[in-house]
């Protein structure tokens, strides 16, 4: 029962950021991008677990292939697509700093 428990603490710091950043996608009210990650990861973890599954360090595995689909999902999000991206940040700096008409 070590490998499970060694796969489960790994995946803690992650699991963190993933439940955190969801959270802000809850805040900014992206539930479209928010289920269609949650769609995504749970396809993933199903093709995971047809090859990693039948042993509770399989399963582990998979959970965690989950997981980390979801942390991708998330960061694409915040870096990409959400209004605290680099881009959109950007464009309401500069919107706020052109002259008045």
């Amino acid at each position: 029962a070590r490998v499970p428990f060694i796969i489960a603490s790994l995946s803690q710091v992650m699991n963190g950021v993933t439940f955190i950043g969801e959270g802000i996608m809850q805040g900014h009210r992206a539930f479209m991008p928010l289920a269609i990650n949650t769609l995504a990861g749970a396809a993933i973890m199903l093709v995971a677990l047809k090859f990693m599954g039948g042993t509770l360090p399989g399963v582990w595995g998979a959970f965690m292939v989950f997981n980390f689909s979801r942390f991708i999902g998330v960061m694409a999000h915040h870096f990409y697509q959400g209004p605290l991206s680099m881009e959109k940040r950007a464009q309401r700096r500069a919107a706020n700093l052109s002259p008045p008409s």
